[in-house]
């Protein structure tokens, strides 16, 4: 075969990779967001472009749906996949007329209060603006964000009724991979 046509999630299609290499062939995945597919230490993987657009879509929608049109903020981690999903949400906002949309990195160790890291410098800046409506777009591969996020969202009550909170997860990954139970 010329080519194997990859599954739409990072599992499929990293063990599609593993019959594409069997087979002496590539393999071009249309909608895996594993950035570590597309590397040197696979070389036989092809990623096109996954449509983030209508995914950035439908979390304006629903947030429109709730009446908040008008500040967001996003939190997104330093990893690719929160870089892209930083740009997909604030084009969709701004596609639907929100009045501002203001974004903040964070990265490892997530801690202390060092700009463009700490959870709690970027969850101390939401609090001191207007900002109300929260996309948190969190990876699992540098540490344990979502607990983070949590209990400082509880000592800084920002668990009110006043804010609304989106969690955007890579979608190789479950639920359970952030969830402490």
């Amino acid at each position: 075969p010329c080519a194997v046509l990859g599954g739409y999630a990072a599992g499929p299609t990293k063990e599609a990779a593993v019959v594409a290499k069997g087979m002496k062939t590539v393999l071009v995945s249309h909608g895996s967001e594993d950035s570590g597919l597309a590397s040197p230490r696979v070389p036989d993987v092809t990623q096109t472009c996954p449509n983030y657009h209508p995914m950035g879509q439908a979390i304006v929608n629903w947030l429109r749906s709730k009446g908040r049109t008008d500040f967001v903020a996003t939190i997104h981690s330093s990893h690719e996949h929160g870089r892209i999903y930083r740009d997909t949400i604030d084009n969709a906002c701004r596609d639907s007329n929100f009045t501002s949309v203001h974004s903040i990195v964070i990265g490892p160790p997530f801690t202390g209060m060092t700009p463009n890291s700490s959870v709690r410098y970027a969850m101390l800046s939401i609090q001191k603006t207007t900002y109300r409506t929260i996309v948190a777009v969190l990876n699992k591969y540098e540490g344990s964000q979502m607990d983070l996020i949590a209990d400082i969202a509880e000592e800084l009550q920002m668990n009110t009724n006043e804010y609304v909170w989106v969690f955007v997860l890579p979608s190789e990954q479950t639920i359970d991979d952030f969830v402490v139970y």
